[in-house]
C-alpha cells in the first residue's frame, strides 16, 4: 500500500542510510532543540466552544511537551509525536471527547523508489497491536532499516507548483 506524506508529516526531516538520497539542511532544527516551542497545555489548546455552531478563529499549532515530545493541534484534535529513537506518532487525541484514536504506533510513510519499499519512521516493538499504552514506549525501538528523523522545521505551507 502507498502512502503520501502529508501536511503534518511535512515539518518532519526524515533521511536515509542510502548515501545518495541523505541530504543536508541547514533550515531544520535539530530533533534534540525543542525548547523554543511553548509547552503543550490540553485544557488552553482545547476548545471550549462548539465548532459547529460558532466560528472557531483558532490555528494549529506546534508544542513541545515536558519529556520533549513535539504535539500538533488545532483545538479539535492533538497529534504527538516522539522524536527518539526515531519519529513515530505515538498519540493522536479528539479533545472534545478525550478519546484517543491511536491503536498501533507504525511508519509515518511506506514509499516506493524504483521498486524498493522503505518505511519512513516509527518504531517497533508494540506488544499489542489492538491499543497503545504510552509506558510500552521506553521498551519500543526504531528499524535500523527505516528513515530516520534528523530534524524538524515548522513554517508556512509553501505551494509545490505555479
Amino acid at each position: 500500500m502507498k502512502y503520501r506524506m502529508g501536511v503534518l508529516l511535512s515539518i518532519l526531516l526524515l533521511t536515509s542510510n542510502i548515501p545518495v538520497l541523505a541530504q543536508s539542511h541547514s533550515s531544520f532544527v535539530s530533533i534534540a532543540h525543542l525548547n523554543h516551542l511553548p509547552v503543550y497545555n490540553r485544557q488552553k489548546v482545547a476548545l471550549i466552544k462548539d465548532w459547529l455552531i460558532k466560528r472557531i478563529h483558532q490555528k494549529a499549532q506546534v508544542f513541545r511537551t515536558a519529556n520533549n515530545h513535539l504535539i500538533l493541534s488545532n483545538g479539535l484534535i492533538s497529534r504527538e509525536f516522539t522524536l527518539t529513537p526515531n519519529g513515530a506518532t505515538i498519540g493522536f487525541e479528539n479533545l472534545m471527547t478525550g478519546a484517543n484514536l491511536l491503536r498501533s504506533v507504525r511508519p509515518e510513510a511506506r514509499v516506493d523508489i524504483n521498486g524498493i519499499w522503505f518505511d519512513i519512521g516509527g518504531l517497533k516493538g508494540q506488544p499489542v497491536q489492538a491499543y497503545f499504552r504510552p509506558l510500552w514506549l521506553d521498551s519500543m525501538r526504531a528499524n535500523p532499516k527505516a528513515w530516520k528523523l534528523t530534524g524538524y522545521r515548522i513554517g508556512k505551507i509553501k505551494a509545490r507548483l505555479k
